[in-house]
């Protein structure tokens, strides 16, 4: 490992002096009405070189051949606009753009134009939405904004294929397509986070304050991130320092129609280039009340919880070419509530920290030469403590005693990767990778070890036919070594239409917290299993998509096949009574719980189709919608999986007026029946969502929405009693954001 490290090194320290016959170009581009223009495309004559401007409506276009250039800025609806500028050898030079809009009249084939979406996680290389050969799904800042969402968990209700699967502590762990919420991968900035209570990663306790976008990768990618991603990543990638000066505030509040889980919400950003030197800070503040809809009980339904937040990003242009980012990120969560317990009721309180340093170095050669070597530390401490609401005796159901219960994670990670275009037809990408993770409770201490070497190669065969492979090759200290190999491929015979596929396998070991430990709780028993073997996966999928004058869509055909899965297996059954100063509560019927254990299944099977399409109707409106149906099996017994939707859907209607700064939608998620015992199956539920905003000036926008319209009370954590959701929900608020704009 050391080796590999040094032998990258050497390459930069060799490539430095060939960094400097190129320059930079920054800037900006907006309307004639002084809007952003976002997705504006900037090229450069003559070169192979351009830009996509971002949502800030800037861009940045790197490795310039010093001389005399002509640059180009240009977007569908606008007069293109051409300059001349001469780069500098070593230095960075700022052209900002104004265009005037036009009318256009559009062939009846036509697409409108639209610069294609571009994403990084599925394939480390930056690319567009339409040639990756994966189901990738983006979700912008302002989609998190509409939804209302203070947490990523909340940002993720409405994205396909995925299923925010909640267990007895009322975490939210994300399911993609039909396996189990370990087989997702949850990184930021491309960085892992560290896991949580029952070895789960708990979205409801990331917040958005910091997000630009969210990349929801669906499928197998263990041949560049490992055996966590067997089923997919999910990486959260957060603001960077802007060119031009940039602060902002948001002010929120929301209650229930009940008046309850009231949720005021402030946060505060702001990110600047200066020269050199460029910063991005942020922090928030959310508090929800606690709701309590069915009063038959003592138990609330829904915890009080307040999540602060903190984060810094700071990044040093070493060279035009090379950058160095460093910061860290800060979060605690406390959640206080009511809950039963087999001695009776307790006061449950839970405060959770979450804290992660980060450094990397950014090299940007001639020939597309990128090197990227990274180092960070992440970790996770709660502690949970129970008290009872009247004397009884108290047993903390996970520290088996009455003292209050904790848990501390730390991951530390180091990598390197080298991607290099070779015949100007191959990306080829080389990465290593080593990781150590401590786990630390009340009963256990373990340190595992991981490293790995990866290596992609994204080949252009010819101008239709895209092939990626890809493997890895990983050596874990407790479980031995694991080789995950890809190929996928994407194929566009026509402009507008595309065919792609893949291949993948996967492998993942048993987890600590599924050896060792127990999780009890009202709900079921939960018992570890010292017996397990790793899980095997491979996967498949086969998709067809394109576009036709307004229309566009997408259908895909996914399977995983599993060996040796494991899964909670139904083993039997026990009775709790209600315990009341150390004697049983005769006037309290007793309850029977499941007791679950986690086992290898022989073979099991998760397979389904995925739909999504959209169209653009007249009056500044657009339709659009997707559906996943999916089939799982145990293919030893023939029973279906625990806690997998067979179907999940979303449709939206949106209406956009950039005129009159009008922006609203309206959103039905359905989420269909499943299997959450071998005695009981939870319902489906069905959410009905509206959001309408304002823009009152080029800085100040004012929004009002609405969350579950139908007061739905959905299963969400397999409960048999209790309410799911704080019901129908109301907020409004405020975004104000500032930005120094000197034009040229």
């Amino acid at each position: 490992m050391t080796r590999i490290l040094c032998a990258l090194l050497f390459v930069v320290s060799t490539s430095l002096s060939a960094a400097q016959d190129f320059g930079d170009l920054i800037g900006t581009v907006q309307s004639d009405q002084h809007e952003r223009l976002r997705g504006a495309q900037i090229a450069i004559k003559g070169l192979k070189l351009g830009d996509v401007v971002n949502q800030y409506g800037q861009f940045h276009i790197r490795n310039i051949p010093v001389g005399t250039q002509e640059v180009t800025a240009s977007m569908t609806g606008y007069e293109s606009q051409t300059k001349t500028i001469t780069i500098v050898r070593n230095d960075t030079l700022i052209l900002n753009f104004t265009l005037k809009s036009k009318t256009i009249n559009l062939e009846p084939l036509q697409v409108e134009g639209k610069v294609p979406e571009r994403a990084v996680t599925a394939t480390m290389v930056e690319m567009e939405l339409v040639k990756i050969p994966a189901a990738v799904e983006v979700i912008t800042e302002k989609e998190i904004e509409e939804k209302g969402a203070l947490t990523v968990a909340d940002a993720l209700q409405e994205s396909q294929s995925l299923y925010l699967q909640g267990d007895s502590e009322r975490a939210l762990a994300a399911s993609l397509r039909g396996l189990r919420t370990k087989y997702t991968l949850v990184l930021v900035d491309g960085r892992r986070v560290a896991p949580g209570l029952r070895e789960n990663i708990d979205l409801d306790d990331l917040p958005t304050s910091m997000i630009d976008r969210i990349e929801v990768v669906r499928g197998p990618t263990s041949s560049l991130y490992g055996s966590d991603a067997i089923g997919g990543v999910i990486n959260i990638i957060t603001k960077e320092p802007t060119e031009i000066m940039t602060a902002g505030m948001a002010i929120r509040y929301g209650s229930s129609v009940y008046g309850q889980a009231q949720s005021p919400f402030i946060k505060g950003y702001m990110a600047e280039k200066n020269g050199g030197l460029g910063y991005s800070l942020a922090a928030s503040y959310d508090r929800q009340g606690q709701y309590d809809r069915y009063k038959q009980t003592v138990w609330t339904d829904g915890d009080k919880k307040k999540l602060r937040s903190a984060s810094a990003k700071f990044s040093l242009d070493l060279t035009p070419n090379q950058i160095v980012h460093f910061g860290l990120d800060k979060s605690r969560v406390a959640r206080k509530g009511v809950r039963p317990y087999d001695w009776g009721d307790g006061n449950r309180l839970n405060t959770a920290f979450r804290k992660s340093i980060f450094f990397d170095y950014q090299g940007n050669f001639r020939e597309n030469s990128n090197l990227l070597i990274q180092a960070y530390e992440y970790r996770y401490q709660t502690q949970i403590g129970v008290s009872p609401l009247i004397l009884g005796n108290v047993t903390n159901p996970l520290s088996q005693t009455s003292a209050p219960y904790h848990l501390s994670q730390n991951l530390r990670q180091a990598e390197a990767r080298w991607s290099q275009s070779i015949f100007s037809s191959h990306t080829a990408t080389l990465g290593v990778e080593y990781r150590k993770e401590r786990r630390y409770d009340d009963k256990k201490l373990v340190n595992v070890e991981n490293d790995a070497v990866f290596f992609q190669d994204v080949y252009q065969v010819i101008d239709p036919l895209l092939v990626v492979f890809g493997a890895r090759y990983d050596k874990h200290t407790d479980f031995g070594t694991a080789f995950s190999p890809k190929v996928s491929t994407t194929y566009s015979p026509l402009e507008h239409l595309r065919f792609k596929g893949s291949y993948g396998k996967g492998i993942r070991a048993p987890s600590i917290f599924e050896l060792y430990i127990d999780s009890p709780s009202k709900e079921s028993l939960v018992q570890p299993n010292l017996e397990l073997k790793p899980e095997e996966s491979k996967s498949y999928e086969f998709g067809v998509g394109g576009e036709y004058s307004s229309l566009s869509g997408e259908v895909r055909y996914f399977r995983n096949d599993l060996k040796d899965m494991i899964n909670t297996v139904e083993i039997g059954s026990d009775t709790l009574y209600q315990i009341r100063n150390g004697a049983i509560d005769h006037s309290v019927a007793p309850w029977i719980r499941p007791v679950l254990q986690y086992m290898n299944i022989a073979r099991a099977l998760t397979k389904g189709f995925e739909i999504n399409a959209s169209v653009k109707l007249p009056r500044h409106l657009e339709l659009s919608a997707d559906a996943s149906l999916m089939t799982t099996e145990d293919k030893t017994t023939g029973a279906k999986l625990l806690n997998i939707p067979e179907v999940l859907n979303n449709i939206k209607l949106e209406y956009n007026n950039l005129d009159r700064g009008l922006r609203a939608n309206i959103r039905l998620t359905t989420v269909g029946k499943r299997k959450i015992s071998d005695l009981y199956d939870a319902d489906g539920y069905t959410f009905l969502n509206l959001y309408c905003s304002k823009k009152l000036s080029t800085s100040t926008e004012v929004y009002l929405g609405a969350n579950n319209v139908l007061n739905s009370d959905p299963n969400l954590f397999g409960y048999l009693e209790g309410a799911g959701s704080m019901g129908a929900y109301i907020f409004g608020g405020i975004n104000i954001e500032f930005r120094e704009f000197n034009p040229q």
